[in-house]
């Protein structure tokens, strides 16, 4: 347990590589911590290390099969690999345990939207937000889904509300731009 501490403290402390070796030693003592392969997998996963951090979310997740955090985080690393198809899977079964999981619905709404499944990708972003009311990049991009099927109040309604709820975050305000553009 010490071991698994020292090597999430260096993962929060930004100290990937570090926290990596640390977390595989306590694996070595302990290898049935599904948390410690979770963490594992994320700092392989900002390493770059992909093949190794599925393998280290495929072992938590059979260490725990209704791990929903590991299934999501396995759902970003596919995500990242271009693997939309097995990204959507993990997803899904990641919600299919937690069903309040905002991030998890908004990758969902992502991975629709580059599909062109606008009506997916527009209930994957209103989950989000059901879940998480001031989630700024969820409204921006339902804002957007709903610009591209021309509802155009709907989807400035939608960049408004990203904007109010950071006004630091640029995106909305350009995409606002573009639509009062399109609808002038």
């Amino acid at each position: 347990d010490l071991l698994t501490n020292l090597g999430t403290i260096a993962l929060q402390k930004g100290r990937l590589e570090e926290g990596v070796k640390i977390i595989n030693k306590s694996l070595l003592i302990n290898p049935n911590q599904s948390t410690a392969h979770n963490n594992c997998g994320n700092a392989l996963k900002e390493l770059k290390r992909f093949d190794e951090a599925l393998a280290s979310y495929d072992r938590a997740i059979e260490l725990k099969s209704d791990y929903a955090e590991a299934l999501f985080n396995l759902g970003v690393a596919h995500q990242r690999l271009d693997q939309p198809d097995k990204a959507i899977k993990n997803y899904q079964k990641a919600l299919d345990i937690q069903h309040a999981y905002p991030i998890a619905h908004h990758n969902l709404g992502i991975i629709y939207f580059q599909r062109d499944q606008t009506t997916s990708a527009i209930q994957s972003f209103e989950w989000a937000i059901a879940y998480s009311p001031n989630y700024p990049e969820a409204a921006r991009n339902l804002g957007s889904a709903f610009q591209k099927i021309n509802q155009f109040e709907k989807a400035k309604k939608q960049f408004e509300k990203a904007i109010s709820i950071n006004p630091e975050y640029a995106q909305p305000y350009e995409d606002l731009g573009i639509l009062c553009e399109i609808i002038n």
